[in-house]
């Protein structure tokens, strides 16, 4: 025999028509329900108000909200969103100039505003980079093979971008050299190693393994750069 399927509408009727026949109380019905008498009474009352369509739930959405956005600040957001076609940091440092500072939102709020009136773009998905993985040279003697890599990035105070490059010995991880670029770039990375060679001497097995990839540097961590160092303009000693 299947299962009998109800909905949760069946249910409600059920349980007003139970209430009104006779020889049931309220609370009886409650119990064998299994709901409050609270929520019968609710339902009972909702019931006689506007009928069964009374007996849908309804939002839980509460009717106000103390710390929620003033509409002027929302409505001068969206005009400046429209105006400038802005993001919303920037467009919240626009409304900073024009509005008192304690109704400045957040960035997160006025990226909300945004997204609740469609202002903002679906983002594109990110693309997955792998590691260029382990060199198929053992690493077991010093000064045999060097590691070339950029330890991510930082802004200083005159707001332009660093990007740290460090050479290291790959057995002892020894740090051969560390230097602040401007951008992670080949050109850019290619006075740095002769630099290092003539202050510690080249690597005795094959030339420096990068293993860093950026949009600027589709070079790095390729086989063509691990495999001989092709991609720094260095052959193998």
């Amino acid at each position: 025999m299947p299962w009998e399927e109800r909905s949760l509408m069946d249910v409600r009727l059920r349980f007003v028509q139970d209430v009104h026949r006779p020889g049931w109380s309220v609370a009886e019905v409650c119990r064998r329900y299994q709901v409050s008498r609270k929520t019968g009474y609710k339902w009972l009352e909702r019931y006689e108000q506007v009928g069964p369509a009374g007996l849908v739930d309804r939002s839980h959405r509460p009717y106000s909200c103390p710390h929620a956005t003033p509409g002027p600040i929302v409505q001068q957001s969206l005009a400046l969103q429209r105006r400038f076609r802005w993001g919303a940091r920037k467009v919240r440092w626009l409304l900073a100039q024009r509005v008192p500072v304690e109704l400045v939102p957040t960035v997160a709020t006025v990226h909300r505003i945004l997204e609740r009136h469609g202002r903002t773009g679906r983002r594109r998905p990110s693309r997955r980079r792998f590691h260029a993985g382990r060199p198929d040279t053992p690493l077991d003697q010093p000064n045999a093979i060097w590691t070339a890599d950029f330890k991510g990035q930082f802004r200083t105070g005159n707001g332009l971008y660093c990007y740290p490059l460090t050479i290291q010995d790959a057995a002892t991880r020894f740090l051969l050299g560390y230097r602040g670029l401007l951008e992670p770039t080949i050109e850019a990375s290619w006075p740095c190693l002769p630099a290092s060679f003539a202050a510690t001497g080249s690597p005795s097995g094959s030339a420096p393994i990068t293993a860093h990839r950026s949009p600027r540097m589709p070079w790095a961590g390729s086989p063509r750069s691990r495999c001989g160092g092709s991609g720094w303009g260095f052959a193998p000693s």
